[in-house]
């Protein structure tokens, strides 16, 4: 007679003095354990019963809601369950997930996570004989590619403003892409002091459809007079976009010292008909 799964169960029923339980389900009759049948009422054991191929996912342990990952270093495999949140996890699609950890020890763990709600696996493992995590590493490649043409220069207090197209690589997964921009500036500032002037990679986002803006990561522009020449002044050791606290924007910098020093533009640097073109990288 072929045994039902437990939750398929329509009637069960007991024997006087006896833990053992009969599970009637249509014309089969399957003996189990009061453990077994406590066990079949929780998510992950239900999900485990469609998986009969394998007998090493119904091992795995549900993990308390808000769990850190970083903590999880005993080899084993873990359920995560849905509607919760979990600390150090890829993104926030990882819910009705299977955590596997393969440990020698704390300081030589990797982690390998199958979310239910995202198609990507990710894999991480903690660096050799340190208890620090590499990031983690996906096998996505949901990469888009999106562009718009706007106003993308601007000034928190002047009159600076350039124009120009953009275009990025967003990969939609990791919430992170290489964003390119070119801008001529068609509004001026004569303004000496005025170092609020920026590039507003928010606005282009937001107009490339992506809300989700963290940060540039890293970023350098390379600025151009009317006629296409190179403006050199302007670069010093290197350009990068720097942010400032104060205007919550990120400006038009360069490192000014052999030693790194950086420091911003002030908006009176760039004339009409200016060109700047760059490149950065977001999350």
């Amino acid at each position: 007679m072929a045994n039902k799964k437990i939750t398929d169960a329509t009637q069960i029923s007991t024997m006087s003095g006896s833990d053992k339980l009969f599970v009637n389900s249509g014309d089969d009759l399957k003996q189990i354990t009061l453990d077994q049948a406590v066990a079949a009422s929780t998510p992950v054991q239900q999900l485990n019963n469609n998986i009969e191929f394998s007998t090493l996912v119904k091992k795995a342990k549900n993990l308390e809601p808000n769990t850190d990952l970083n903590t999880i270093t005993t080899s084993g495999i873990y359920y995560l369950l849905n509607a919760e949140t979990w600390g150090n996890a890829p993104n926030t699609k990882v819910t009705n997930s299977y955590l596997i950890v393969i440990a020698v020890n704390t300081k030589r763990c990797t982690q390998i996570l199958l979310p239910g709600n995202d198609t990507a696996i990710y894999i991480r493992s903690t660096y050799t004989d340190n208890t620090l995590w590499t990031n983690w590493k996906s096998n996505n490649t949901d990469i888009e590619i999106k562009n718009c043409f706007c106003k993308n220069i601007a000034s928190v207090d002047g009159t600076l403003e350039g124009y120009g197209y953009n275009y990025c690589y967003y990969n939609k997964s990791t919430k992170i892409g290489i964003l390119h921009f070119a801008s001529r500036i068609e509004t001026p500032d004569s303004t000496l002091n005025n170092f609020s002037g920026y590039y507003d990679v928010t606005t282009v986002l937001e107009n490339m459809g992506i809300t989700s803006f963290n940060k540039i990561l890293e970023s350098n522009y390379t600025p151009y007079d009317s006629t296409g020449v190179v403006r050199a002044k302007l670069i010093g050791y290197g350009t990068t976009l720097l942010y400032s606290s104060a205007s919550q924007h990120y400006a038009f910098a360069r490192y000014y010292t052999k030693d790194g020093e950086k420091g911003a533009w002030a908006t009176s640097e760039f004339q009409k008909g200016d060109y700047i073109t760059g490149s950065l990288i977001f999350s």
